[in-house]
């Protein structure tokens, strides 16, 4: 599944793919801790929530 975030440096929209992992109530997803931005190259967080 595809999430969508925001560059904190330069607000581009980025998609990151989630790996899809077992939960026992509904569907769960598995995001990078960090990632780089398309846009300017700055290493973003995967918020926790």
């Amino acid at each position: 599944m595809e999430f969508d975030f925001e560059c904190w440096r330069c607000w581009a929209n980025n998609t990151i793919y989630g790996e899809p992992t077992h939960g026992f109530w509904r569907d769960r997803y598995k995001l990078p801790a960090d990632w780089n931005c398309w846009n300017c190259g700055a290493v973003n967080t995967t918020p926790d929530d």
